[in-house]
């Protein structure tokens, strides 16, 4: 039986603009996409038939991304085996923190391999644009500034000198459900900002990163769990330098100076899911 085990990654987003909305009803976005080292653990074992994870979700099968991306690729290639999946998740859902999108561009990395269908990364990336806007992000990871609807990328150097810690709450925040709220004028627009640029350029400016590295969705998601406005907060009262949400929520991170302090500040969470993510990653 052939075998394989690949590591999903989260990410973080470094700011996250609304630009604008499509006559198809999609918001065009500005963010920058930040791997980090928190994964989910996926073990793949080819067989004769049929798509099967052993995840145990609200979420029917034939709606979960990872059996999404293995139909994909099957289909794409005309294979006629099936695959069970085996998910060690770590990554929590409906965070924020892209773990339904990470998990399905390792099915397709993976499946790639085990069944040799030699598919080049140009062809992984447009299966990857139909099964989720940022699923194609997922395909390289690193630091990628993020465009459209999230799936336009340009992949850029850049080292995050602090510790980033993570607070996810028991909330279920759905994507679809932070566009609706935003609750904006069909013909709504903004200025958009070179998040590159300002990162690489005011990285140790705390001010400026408050004021101008946002989160568009902040406003309206906390309105509806004000909760999660009470975490950005604790986390500037113990020490982060930075606070912000990630993705349409619900997780929050803040950077820290040192791991005394991170570990501190993370002491005060408790009850939440906390996750430590180190300088470099």
């Amino acid at each position: 039986m052939k075998i394989l085990k690949k590591y999903a990654r989260a990410k973080i987003n470094l700011g996250l603009e609304i630009i604008n909305k499509n006559n198809d009803g999609y918001h065009n976005i500005n963010t920058v996409f930040k791997s980090i080292d928190l994964f989910d653990e996926l073990t793949f074992s080819l067989r004769e038939t049929s798509i099967e994870t052993n995840l145990d979700s609200h979420i029917p099968l034939e709606s979960n991304l990872i059996y999404i991306a293995a139909r994909k690729i099957f289909n794409r290639t005309s294979y006629n085996g099936g695959v069970l999946v085996d998910v060690e998740k770590m990554i929590p859902q409906g965070a924020g923190l892209g773990g339904g999108s990470s998990d399905a561009a390792s099915t397709l990395q993976a499946l790639n391999i085990l069944c040799d269908f030699r598919l080049s990364y140009e062809e992984l990336f447009e299966i990857a644009q139909t099964i989720g806007a940022d699923v194609p992000y997922f395909l390289r990871y690193g630091t990628a500034a993020g465009s459209s609807r999230g799936e336009q990328l340009k992949y850029f150097s850049f080292y995050m000198p602090y510790y980033i810690l993570l607070v996810h709450p028991v909330i279920h925040v759905s994507t679809k459900e932070a566009y609706q709220s935003l609750g904006r004028d069909e013909n709504f627009s903004r200025e958009v900002t070179d998040l590159p640029k300002l990162l690489k350029n005011s990285i140790f400016d705390t001010e400026k990163l408050r004021k101008n590295l946002v989160n568009d969705f902040e406003p309206f998601v906390f309105e509806i769990h004000p909760e999660l406005s009470r975490i950005k907060d604790e986390l500037y009262k113990n020490g982060a330098i930075y606070a912000s949400m990630s993705g349409s929520g619900s997780s929050l991170f803040g950077l820290f100076t040192n791991f005394s302090k991170t570990k501190s500040a993370e002491s005060k969470f408790s009850k939440y899911f906390t996750h430590i993510s180190y300088p470099g990653f």
